[in-house]
């Protein structure tokens, strides 16, 4: 019997003196509140936290019973062992997953900024772990719409991320901080990581895909980041622009017309990327976005006309003009022009005319909710659909358009003469985008 007490006893119990018993009091307390947090920890929020989940996705009126077992497990993990960094990194993310459910993103974020603070406490600041739930924080803010948090949250995954050497992730952060800088209207910070994020994940992409026998094919995020990148083109393109009328930029043509081709290229580029189910209209009397990547394409064309393209077009409304007569045979497209132009009669003096064709390539308004017309959707879709399936770019259209009107009339303009057509398409495009060589017409009234 007394073997048996002396080994069920403590091991303080038999040691000499009152000094070692006293460190081993202390010692044998802490394990057992150790063992007894794990115990509990190990339990509850395997069993507590998953029902309450469950809970919360079939039971939608269950969401507080939820939330309540959250918050009496982590009263007991801070009576019992607030020491163990990853058991609470799992019990914070639960709670952050039922907040986010429920689709309270501002719980969510914050949840998820104490998983940061453990994960980085338990696995160090450039752990794989810590940079995810630092970009899952960005996230959640983004979705709540706070930009500038959300901002400042991808910036600091994207610099560990970039101090570890990691080019998929660094690429797939750059895209995520662009596209918040984007939604924030910050258009030069969202081009610096849009390009960053387009140089780390296309060429991996294209390498990856090299021994394939389709080609290379781009994957979801390269493709979002490449039209991403072709949209912050377009929108700083149309920002010098406004600034430009009120006399807050000036314009430099070079650099302007640089990047109007930077953007077209990457329309392009999406384009001949672009999934199958996206070069289809999604339903009647709505552009696929095919199509709507070729309108913006045609857009910037028509902004960055030269001098010379646009001279051309000038000259080919002209002689429209002069030959114009108020039959059926004059397309709509020119009548609507010759009517809308006030003050201005169908036929007029040759000194005239040339006023009158510029005027007849300007837009009716300068509202920015145009509406389109059903012969430029046709148009764009039908542009689109040459584009992938006879690799003719829009860029390409453009150009053999413009060459075929200046090629001139050869006879008498008629509605079924090929350069007759190609004028009137270029016009309905003039007065429909209202940027009709935008570029030089700003340089040449800065140089004034």
């Amino acid at each position: 019997m007394e073997d048996t007490a002396i080994l069920e006893a403590p091991a303080w119990s038999y040691l000499p003196g009152p000094f070692f018993r006293c460190r081993w009091e202390k010692y044998w307390s802490k394990r057992q509140n150790r063992e007894r947090a794990w115990a509990v920890c190990k339990r509850d929020d395997e069993v507590r936290a998953d029902s309450g989940q469950n809970l919360l996705q079939t039971r939608p009126f269950a969401v507080w019973s939820a939330h309540a077992r959250l918050q009496r497990l982590q009263m007991e993990w801070d009576r019992l062992s607030p020491d163990q960094p990853v058991l609470m990194l799992r019990l914070e993310g639960t709670a952050a997953r039922l907040y986010a459910q429920q689709g309270n993103w501002s719980a969510a974020a914050l949840h998820t900024e104490k998983c940061c603070n453990l994960a980085e406490r338990a696995f160090g600041r450039a752990h794989p772990a810590s940079v995810a739930l630092r970009a899952r924080l960005g996230d959640a803010w983004s979705r709540r719409e706070d930009w500038d948090k959300a901002t400042a949250a991808f910036q600091e995954a994207y610099s560990v991320a970039q101090v570890a050497s990691d080019q998929k992730t660094t690429g797939r952060l750059a895209f995520e901080l662009a596209q918040v800088l984007y939604w924030k209207g910050d258009l030069s910070g969202a081009k610096s990581y849009a390009e960053d994020s387009v140089k780390l994940l296309v060429p991996i992409d294209m390498g990856s895909s090299r021994g394939g026998s389709e080609g290379p094919q781009l994957s979801s995020t390269s493709f979002e980041a490449l039209m991403l990148l072709s949209q912050v083109y377009e929108n700083l393109c149309r920002r010098v622009l406004e600034l430009h009328d009120k006399e807050q930029a000036e314009i430099h043509p070079p650099v302007l017309q640089g990047l109007i081709l930077k953007a077209v290229k990457c329309f392009e580029t999406v384009l001949k990327n672009l999934p199958l189910p996206q070069q289809t209209p999604r339903r009647p009397g709505v552009l696929s976005r095919a199509a709507e990547i070729a309108e913006s394409i045609l857009g910037l064309k028509v902004m960055g006309m030269g001098d010379g393209e646009y001279t051309v077009l000038v000259d080919a409304v002209e002689e429209l003009l002069l030959h114009a007569s108020a039959s059926t045979e004059t397309a709509p497209a020119l009548q609507r022009a010759i009517a809308q132009t006030r003050g201005v009669r169908q036929l007029q003096p040759r000194a005239e005319t040339r006023a009158v064709a510029e005027a007849a390539l300007r837009p009716v308004s300068s509202d920015s909710s145009r509406e389109r017309p059903a012969r430029l959707a046709a148009l764009f879709e039908s542009i689109a659909r040459e584009a992938l399936m006879s690799d003719v770019p829009p860029s390409i259209w453009f150009d053999q358009t413009v060459r075929l009107v200046a090629e001139g009339f050869s006879g008498s303009p008629e509605p079924g003469n090929v350069t007759y057509q190609a004028t009137i398409q270029l016009l309905e495009l003039c007065r429909y985008f209202g940027d009709a060589a935008r570029v030089i017409m700003c340089a040449s009234t800065a140089s004034t």
